[in-house]
């Protein structure tokens, strides 16, 4: 049976805690590259990459695999000495990995049962609205997250069933809450770019950089569609490295 690049992303994170061998198939011998903080070249540097994790007893769960085109991106839950939420953007040449982005989020007394909820149960369906989808996603981070026009934020949502996520802010209800949360997010915040979409059929990953706490991070937004409203958003943010996709 043919792997996948979903497939071998999943193993790929997956081999954190089971250090299977197997992963390393996936894995261009010359031209992979891990951008983070800073850079593991090649396998040489995936092995070293492997060892710094090894320490902290690192264990990476994928939840939500979305694949567009040569580009994969995993929602996972990450548990350790670091507990937290990540999202890890693939992208493959043929069936190797050739370039890899990590955008993990620690939280202390992570809440596993809220945080996985929503978008880690939701099926992947509409794929013939892909491409509105991204365009939607595009616009209301362009509107909304990055400010041309924040007030459009209810043109984008479900009015009754939206719902936001992140690690620091628990959710009590959709609708009011949700967007309550994402208003205060954004006075905290400042998006300047978006670098990369990655959507399949009404799930959509949209990657930009920005300011938070007067640092430069990267911001992870996932969102699903229904009928052309936002029904769960999440964001993982992380303090960014040099190298962007």
């Amino acid at each position: 049976m043919q792997i996948t690049k979903k497939d071998a992303a999943i193993s790929f994170l997956s081999a954190y805690s089971t250090k299977n061998p197997q992963a390393l198939e996936f894995i261009h011998p010359r031209h992979y590259q891990c951008n983070k903080h800073f850079q593991y070249p090649g396998l040489l540097g995936f092995a070293e990459k492997m060892l710094r994790q090894q320490q902290f007893a690192t264990e990476i769960r994928p939840i939500k695999v979305i694949q567009d085109g040569d580009f994969v991106s995993a929602l996972s839950f990450i548990s350790g000495v670091f507990s937290g939420m990540g999202i890890d953007i693939f992208r493959f040449k043929g069936s190797k990995i050739i370039e890899h982005w990590e955008n993990h989020e620690t939280a202390p007394a992570i809440d596993l049962g809220h945080s996985i909820s929503g978008i880690a149960e939701s099926k992947i369906q509409d794929r013939n609205k892909t491409e509105s989808n991204k365009k939607l996603a595009v616009d209301f981070v362009s509107d909304v997250l990055i400010g041309n026009n924040p007030k459009l934020l209810k043109k984008y949502t479900h009015p009754t069933h939206f719902k936001f996520y992140n690690l620091h802010q628990k959710l009590k209800e959709a609708g009011t809450d949700s967007m309550r949360i994402i208003a205060q997010n954004i006075k905290k915040q400042s998006y300047h770019n978006i670098l990369n979409v990655i959507g399949e059929g009404n799930h959509v990953n949209v990657y930009s950089d920005g300011i938070k706490q007067g640092k430069p991070y990267r911001f992870c937004d996932l969102f699903v569609f229904i009928d052309n409203k936002i029904v769960e958003h999440r964001q993982i943010a992380s303090f960014s490295g040099a190298n962007q996709p």
